[in-house]
C-alpha cells in the first residue's frame, strides 16, 4: 500500500476518534441532587383532582398551549400529561428552568410563589391523582 495512502486513511481515523471522544460527554446528563423536602410539603399533601388541576387549568392547558389534543402536550386531563411527569419534563420546565408559561403566552405570563410552592409539593408527594 502507498505510504501517502496509509497516511490519510490513518489521519481519517484519527480525525473519526477525536472528533468521537470530543462528543462522547454530550451524550450524557448529570443527575441533579434530589430536592430537599420543605417543611411545608410535610403537611400539604395536594393531589391533581383538588388543588392542582385548577393551577394548571388556568396557567397551562388554555386554546394554543397545553389544550385538549395539543402536538406540545394535552394537560387537560391528569392521564395526558402523566408521561411528562414520570418523565420529568414537567418539574424541570415548571420548577428548574422555570420558563412555563412562557413570555409569549396568550394567558399569565408566570406562576405565583404560592403556585409554585403547591406543585413543589405535588411532585415531591409523587404528583397524586386523587
Amino acid at each position: 500500500m502507498n505510504t501517502s495512502l496509509r497516511l490519510f486513511k490513518g489521519l481519517v481515523f484519527f480525525s473519526f476518534l477525536l472528533n468521537f471522544f470530543a462528543f462522547l460527554p454530550s451524550c450524557t446528563y448529570e443527575k441533579r441532587p434530589p430536592a430537599m423536602p420543605s417543611m411545608a410539603c410535610d403537611t400539604l399533601m395536594p393531589t391533581y383532582a383538588n388543588e392542582v388541576k385548577p393551577v394548571i387549568d388556568m396557567n397551562c392547558s388554555y386554546a394554543g398551549c397545553h389544550s385538549a389534543g395539543a402536538s406540545i402536550g394535552d394537560f387537560t386531563h391528569y392521564s395526558s400529561m402523566k408521561s411528562r411527569l414520570d418523565g420529568g419534563q414537567f418539574e424541570t420546565r415548571v420548577l428548574f428552568i422555570k420558563d412555563m408559561p412562557p413570555p409569549y403566552a396568550s394567558g399569565p405570563k408566570e406562576l405565583s410563589t404560592d403556585e409554585l410552592n403547591l406543585l413543589e409539593c405535588w411532585l415531591q408527594n409523587g404528583y397524586p391523582e386523587q
